[in-house]
């Protein structure tokens, strides 16, 4: 009789499972966690993340095998858009950390922690004429200037204009917009 215990397969002992792969990880991620923790817009970018980043640059390989320099190798690679990749890095860290919540990789192992996060300059956004057209519209529907209520209702991109009204009233506050 052959012996099956030196061959790695003694029929009573469970079979090793395979190792989780990153990309693995990432699917759970955004199946079990996003949903429940994340604003929508938020999961799309997670989303857009993962497939985008994580999954091509470090995908194939083991959870438990990932270290640093794998995340500085692949964060430094974004370094063309700093705040893309730090927000990868962001997403990638909590992936890690459920990882670690979910059994994947031992506590306290998150390699991500350390990677210095690229500078990030402030940004200024204007708005179009077009959404200067759709803001008119609402001030001039809400002359009292309780924005945010209608706004919400409409699911509309300026929820939170409502901190216009402390210019006092809609045309005021539009030629502050303007300005």
């Amino acid at each position: 009789m052959p012996d099956l215990r030196a061959r790695g397969r003694w029929p009573c002992l469970p079979r090793p499972r395979r190792a989780a792969t990153v990309r693995i990880l990432g699917q759970r991620f955004l199946e079990e966690y996003v949903p429940d923790h994340c604003k929508e817009s938020t999961a799309r970018e997670c989303q857009r993340f993962v497939e985008l980043f994580i999954d091509p640059g470090i995908g194939g390989r083991k959870v438990t095998e990932i270290q640093r320099k794998d995340i500085a190798e692949l964060h430094h690679a974004m370094r063309k858009t700093p705040y893309q990749a730090n927000r990868t890095l962001g997403a990638l860290s909590k992936m890690l950390n459920m990882a670690e919540v979910w059994g994947l990789r031992p506590d306290g192992s998150n390699p991500c922690l350390h990677v210095k996060r690229f500078r990030e300059e402030r940004r200024e956004r204007f708005l179009s004429a077009e959404e200067f057209q759709r803001l008119g519209v609402v001030l001039d529907e809400n002359p009292h200037g309780r924005l945010r209520d209608p706004l919400c209702r409409r699911g509309h991109p300026f929820a939170d204009a409502d901190r216009l009204s402390a210019f006092g009233n809609p045309e005021t506050a539009m030629g502050a917009c303007r300005s």
